[in-house]
């Protein structure tokens, strides 16, 4: 099973752009990538905050992919809009308010940032693929390869073949 994670940002331009390709790449490699968001906010923009937020909100009443693939549609976000996207997910609009208030959903944010800055982390989207960096240019025929030489690495047998008469091992990347 791949790892991926990726560091990004609702409001992000660049995260957007990525989007499609990158729920394409998911799709077609499910069973074999194991996918996990983690948030990178720009700290100079509280709109990207505010997004991170809601998430994690919402992730509270069991609705994070909703209103993950929600938020990216969203070009600009307020209290209202929210507001508006927890109705139509069928949140419990006073919790999700409530809980877009609470220190512990900021905490998990910041948990992400920080486990982003340790991987050196400074752009989004950066995806982190079986602890390998990649950012910029997150197109399908730039993926796909890398996806494919991580799930051969994760698959291949470690050992291949005995030689019987000379005794001679061929490991699962050297076999000739």
């Amino acid at each position: 099973m791949v790892e991926l994670i990726e560091f990004g940002d609702f409001m992000c331009p660049g995260c957007r752009k990525a989007r499609q390709p990158l729920l394409a790449i998911l799709s077609r490699f499910d069973s074999q990538v194991n996918y996990r968001y983690r948030h990178f906010p720009n700290r100079q923009q509280s709109e990207s905050w505010l997004a991170a937020v809601a998430v994690e909100a919402a992730r509270r009443q069991g609705k994070f992919w909703p209103m993950y693939h929600s938020l990216f549609a969203q070009r600009s976000l307020c209290l209202d809009n929210l507001s508006a996207l927890a109705v139509q997910l069928g949140l419990d609009v006073n919790r999700f308010l409530d809980d877009l208030q609470d220190e512990r959903v900021y905490h998990r944010i910041e948990d992400d940032q920080r486990a982003g800055l340790l991987l050196e982390v400074s752009t989004t989207p950066t995806l982190v693929i079986d602890g390998l960096r990649f950012h910029g240019g997150l197109t399908q025929a730039r993926l796909i390869p890398l996806i494919r030489q991580h799930i051969r690495r994760t698959t291949a047998p470690v050992l291949d073949t005995v030689n019987r008469s000379t005794g001679q091992v061929h490991w699962g990347d050297t076999v000739q």
